[in-house]
């Protein structure tokens, strides 16, 4: 009996060990949350706070890497391999994420994002050329999803000029004379193509077009000629149709508050004038038929008060029409990238008005298309570069 009563009580006192005793083992944190985060260039775009977990910071053109550090706020996370490794870093935008384990396998990632200034690049022929970034613009009011994106490049502040024009070419076609800082016109669309390509070839730079079946075969105007791209080359060219709107509306630093949406340029098409910032008036940017006294004006004075665009581009309104790289055809609809043109239709794109055009030539949007033979006293060109 006694043995019975002690192997019972054994029993009970086996279960309340296994089943009485509270359950000590802690349950796995979850905090993926960083303390603190740092780079060692710059400044991060916002004070840090954990539940933020999206920055950028600007660096100057000559920064070749940054190290960017976080704490963890729970010391049982783990952070991802690059935290506190010197990141190289390339023109634009650089990304750099630190992501976050928790103890239980959750994670977060936090986004820095590097932005490294280009700059903008001196001709010793033609003179600054201003630096375009990337980005994404809405073209028209027709749909939200007409969109397009461009790569950075440089482009000339000013319109070509007769000097310029002549010590390329040799050639003085102009009609306004005088004054050889004035725009050249008088130019064809095959006259300015080759005048990249002499620019290029006095640079030492690839040249970007191959022209052949040139009518006349030398000499100028031309009024005929096969000409082929080569875009990944470095030297100058022409502005394609997007690039110059790009450029126009001020791309994305556009002053006009509220175009901008997430990073997209949305309602710059609509500028009446480049450098527009909704309540500026037009002839202080541009010459045109009301203030140009039929006749053009010497480069970068734009209007009676001499202003640029937020980019620091000159005339990108009025004073000469501008002659661009593609046909025109039909206009974009959708989303396009990188576009470099119709392959069809004779006609190609001239853009901004000129002195004796009125403002609704004048615009952000305006896009007319010219047959590249031609030439007149009111079209000029400017050129862009890598």
């Amino acid at each position: 009996m006694k043995q019975n009563i002690f192997g019972l009580l054994l029993v009970l006192s086996t279960v309340l060990v296994l089943t009485g005793c509270p359950n000590d083992t802690k349950p796995l944190s979850n905090n993926a949350d960083l303390s603190a985060l740092t780079v060692s260039t710059g400044s991060l775009s916002s004070a840090f706070a954990a539940d933020t977990t999206a920055y950028t910071v600007s660096v100057p053109n000559g920064t070749s890497s940054i190290t960017v550090t976080g704490v963890q706020a729970d010391t049982t996370a783990t952070l991802s391999p690059n935290n506190g490794m010197s990141q190289d870093l390339i023109a634009e935008e650089n990304p750099i994420i630190l992501t976050v384990t928790a103890e239980d396998g959750s994670t977060q990632d936090y986004i820095v994002t590097v932005i490294r200034f280009e700059v903008d690049y001196i001709s010793i022929n033609i003179g600054t050329l201003k630096y375009i970034p990337t980005g994404t613009f809405q073209r028209d009011g027709v749909s939200t999803e007409n969109t397009s994106t461009v790569s950075a490049f440089r482009m000339s502040e000013k319109e070509i000029t007769q000097f310029q024009y002549k010590a390329v070419t040799g050639s003085t076609p102009s009609n306004f004379t005088g004054d050889l800082s004035c725009p050249v016109e008088q130019v064809t669309w095959y006259d300015a193509v080759e005048f990249c390509n002499g620019l290029s070839a006095l640079e030492g730079l690839d040249e970007v077009y191959t022209i052949t079946d040139r009518a006349p075969a030398k000499g100028y105007p031309i009024t005929a000629a096969t000409v082929t791209a080569t875009w990944t080359n470095t030297g100058y060219r022409l502005p394609t149709d997007m690039e110059w709107m790009w450029a126009a509306m001020g791309a994305a630093s556009d002053s006009i508050g509220g175009d901008i949406v997430n990073g997209v340029n949305t309602g710059g098409y609509a500028k009446a004038f480049a450098g527009s910032d909704g309540s500026n008036v037009i002839g202080d940017y541009a010459w045109y038929d009301p203030n140009s006294g039929s006749k053009t004006h010497p480069v970068g004075t734009s209007g009676k008060t001499g202003n640029s665009n937020e980019l620091g581009l000159y005339d990108m309104s009025g004073n000469v029409w501008e002659w661009c790289w593609e046909r025109k055809d039909t206009y974009l609809t959708g989303v396009e990238t990188y576009y470099k043109g119709a392959a069809t239709d004779m006609d190609r794109i001239i853009r901004g008005g000129s002195w004796n055009n009125d403002t609704s030539y004048c615009t952000v949007a305006g896009r007319y298309g010219l047959y590249p033979g031609n030439r007149d006293n009111n079209i000029g060109f400017r050129v862009v570069r890598p």
